[in-house]
């Protein structure tokens, strides 16, 4: 008998005169549960940064698990307290498990290794480091221009062996 009520409630709710109302009202609703989901699986997804050590410009340890590149210089920043610029020129970066030691220059230069990037120094805070810059994402410098290398090659070493060689041959 309860099985019977319970289908024809499930029933009228479904298939009732209003159930287009009800189904534009749950929309949302769905759409908000699916967009919570997805924000929980990101943090979930986040990484763990511990920094260890008092003295960052002789020895500290830094310990990333599961976090980017960008987890681990946002996190150094604020327990330094130096200026990171250019994160967004990183680029996609994957999730890395490592652990580094050394002052905080080394483990900065090892984290950025092949990619462009500059380290301001300071003698104004207990780490020595105002500011790191990414410049870019690529690995070295960007091959000279053609004209780069005709002017190199007029101004630079190009015009001295031909000096050279025309003072040889005046002798």
């Amino acid at each position: 008998m309860c099985n019977l009520i319970n289908s024809a409630l499930l029933e009228n709710w479904f298939f009732g005169p209003d159930w287009r109302r009800r189904a534009l009202k749950s929309i949302p609703v769905t759409f908000l549960a699916t967009l919570s989901l997805v924000f929980a699986s990101q943090l979930a997804q986040a990484g763990k940064v511990e920094i260890h050590g008092d003295n960052p410009r002789q020895n500290i340890t830094v310990s990333a698990d599961n976090a980017t590149l960008g987890d681990v210089l946002k996190h150094s920043s604020q327990v330094f307290e130096f200026e990171v610029l250019g994160l967004s020129k990183l680029g996609p970066t994957p999730p890395m498990t490592v652990t580094f030691s050394g002052s905080l220059e080394k483990v900065l230069a090892r984290l950025l290794r092949n990619r462009n990037y500059m380290i301001f120094r300071t003698t104004g805070n207990r780490c020595g480091i105002r500011k790191v810059s990414i410049l870019n994402d690529n690995y070295g410098s960007t091959p000279p221009s053609n004209q780069q290398r005709r002017q190199r090659k007029y101004n630079g070493i190009g015009s001295r062996l031909k000096r050279n060689v025309t003072a040889r041959s005046s002798y």
